[in-house]
């Protein structure tokens, strides 16, 4: 604490406060110019992809709108991925289970090793399947008409 009263006497230190103060302000006066740019050029991007999904989306409603065994193979997939949704949950379970009962038994290597599987079963399967499952039911919902709620995962 000391060491900062006496560096705070110093005129080296209210100097550089100044200059570092006055580099700040010029640099921000630019930056701000440059992140306004930047996300100007950010946002058209987005634009862009955005209708060319949306355009895609279309043609691939139109496809599935032809052919009812297309819409109901889509609806088998949607209710395969929930039932391994569920599976790969149950994996985390027991995986789950496997840790408590190994770290009640004080072998703490094995409790750490199986919930480590566990975290990286429910961090990396489980979430992308759930996003497979939104995926497939938005687009099974704009493809029948109906309300967002009926294939919700």
């Amino acid at each position: 604490m000391n060491d900062i009263v006496e560096l705070a006497k110093t005129p080296a230190f209210w100097f550089s406060s100044v200059m570092i103060a006055f580099l700040m302000s010029l640099f921000s006066s630019y930056a701000r110019d440059w992140i306004d740019g930047g996300r100007a050029r950010l946002f058209s991007k987005w634009k862009a992809k955005k209708a060319q999904n949306d355009k895609v989306l279309q043609e691939k409603l139109e496809i599935f709108k032809a052919d009812a065994t297309l819409i109901s193979l889509y609806q088998s997939d949607i209710v395969f991925q929930k039932v391994r949704n569920v599976l790969y949950h149950i994996v985390v379970y027991i995986a789950c289970c496997f840790s408590l009962h190994n770290a009640a038994n004080y072998n703490f290597e094995a409790a750490l090793i199986f919930g480590a599987i566990a975290l990286f079963i429910f961090s990396i399967p489980v979430q992308l399947t759930n996003f497979k499952i939104n995926k497939m039911s938005k687009f099974l919902n704009a493809l029948t008409s109906e309300s967002e709620s009926h294939f919700e995962h």
